[in-house]
């Protein structure tokens, strides 16, 4: 749960390290994430398989400032959910 500085549309991007470590084999095959915004709650899912190590963009949202933000990592994947951060970049 966030507080955005101020209402509008963010762009917002998943920080994915797929990697080759000993986890990258135990890893989820799918990631779910809900993000709720002023507009409602809306479900994304992420292939952990077809995606590169760094951000993998989300999608554009609107926040306003006196409403709870939320990006939720939900428990439901089949191995390893490993999360990072979150980037929130005001769109002007």
């Amino acid at each position: 749960v966030a507080s955005v500085p101020k209402d509008g549309d963010y762009e917002l991007s998943f920080y994915f390290r797929a990697g080759h470590s000993w986890y990258a084999r135990y890893k989820s095959q799918t990631y779910y994430l809900n993000v709720t915004s002023s507009q409602g709650t809306f479900p994304i899912e992420i292939q952990p398989h077809e995606t590169a190590d760094g951000w993998v963009h989300l999608g554009r949202f609107n926040f306003k400032k006196n409403k709870p933000a939320v990006v939720q990592l939900e428990d439901e994947g089949s191995g390893y959910l490993i999360a990072d951060a979150i980037r929130w970049e005001f769109v002007e």
